[in-house]
């Protein structure tokens, strides 16, 4: 049911063929502690029924929309990002849940930026299953501010948009939504775009989000179609890393460790020879965001 008022937030949250884990994102949105939000559920062409799911959900802020084929996550974002009407976009995939304060501490947070922030992203609580669905461990990696802008840049730059991820509208209206020729590294070149064009993040420290582990099939990315990506990003957003040292030569690393992998050692020593030229180690880029 479309709702009435113009939301605070809007949560997109797409969706594929996973509708015992779409119950749980959706009760996990609907458990808010801040309350005024839509929900835009994007199902994008799922060949298993979700009705009975979505049936236990009539509420007014929750919408439905259903991609006759898939579009993939980057164009079923995109469905949700033309359908927002809330001032903030977060995104939430099936497979993860939200913290009930991640809508509060988010926007505690957000009420206190100005222009040149254009997203927020937050800790997350890994959490780990067997092959039976059950809870074997969880893992907290939650932040520790004040961060520099460059750190900053930095952590975001390898953060996916399942990261308790939290974006302006108005600035997503500049910039244009995700890549949809992305199958895989999407998340960094919305991010990437998004700070190309001026928009900056800062972080709501507390692990927000469940990142749940899980045996079902993720997306199988090979060594060379990493490696497509890392150099298609270093090129797309060159201007952007002249710029930014730290989060260049983290890819520019691991972009090299990979032709190493591949036997490319003449791409490899390239790499490594402008990463010399740079004066900054990836060490030396980790270590300043605390990381290891």
């Amino acid at each position: 049911m479309e709702t009435k008022v113009t939301p605070i937030f809007s949560i997109v949250l797409a969706t594929h063929n996973r509708p015992d884990f779409l119950k749980r994102a959706l009760d996990s949105a609907l458990s808010q502690s801040f309350t005024d939000f839509e929900i835009i559920v994007v199902d994008d062409g799922s060949t298993l029924d979700n009705s009975i799911v979505m049936a236990e959900f009539e509420a007014d802020n929750i919408r439905y929309i259903k991609n006759e084929k898939s579009l993939g996550v980057s164009g079923a974002r995109n469905v949700g990002i033309d359908n927002a009407k809330g001032n903030y976009i977060c995104f939430l995939d099936d497979d993860d849940a939200l913290h009930p304060a991640f809508l509060e501490r988010t926007k505690e947070v957000m009420e206190k930026t100005d222009d040149s922030i254009g997203f927020t992203f937050s800790g997350v609580m890994k959490m780990f299953s067997d092959e039976n669905g059950k809870l074997i461990r969880s893992e907290k990696s939650d932040h520790h501010t004040p961060y520099s802008q460059e750190e900053l840049v930095n952590v975001a730059s390898r953060i996916g948009a399942s990261h308790g991820y939290c974006v302006k509208r108005k600035c997503v209206e500049k910039v244009g939504g995700f890549d949809i020729n992305l199958r895989k590294g999407e998340d960094t070149d919305f991010t990437l775009k998004l700070m190309d064009n001026g928009f900056m993040p800062t972080v709501v420290p507390d692990p927000l989000m469940f990142l749940h582990k899980h045996h079902l099939p993720h997306l199988a990315v090979n060594d060379s179609q990493r490696l497509e990506i890392c150099e298609l990003l270093l090129a797309r957003y060159e201007s952007f890393f002249q710029r930014h040292s730290m989060a260049w030569v983290e890819l520019a690393s691991f972009t090299q460790s990979l032709h190493l992998e591949q036997g490319n050692e003449e791409r490899a020593d390239y790499y490594g020879k402008l990463i010399s030229e740079r004066g900054v180690t990836r060490d030396m880029a980790l270590a300043n965001v605390g990381c290891s």
